[in-house]
């Protein structure tokens, strides 16, 4: 469901940046916002890379952005 969900509303999301870190959860990235596990959907402020919201789901993502 997850995947499915991702993988409508990406394509809707241009000029976002998508990101996936090679090494995972043991990156540098998911250390600086917490990642503890993947599946995760981040929402930053595009300037100060502040955490915004966690949505749990593409749904909520939509409703944050919508």
């Amino acid at each position: 469901m997850w995947k499915i969900g991702l993988k409508t509303y990406i394509p809707q999301l241009k000029g976002w940046l998508h990101l996936r870190a090679q090494d995972g959860i043991r990156s540098k990235v998911a250390n600086d916002y917490y990642v503890l596990s993947t599946p995760v959907l981040i929402l930053l402020d595009s300037k100060t890379k502040e955490i915004i919201a966690l949505p749990e789901s593409a749904e909520q993502l939509d409703e944050l952005i919508n």
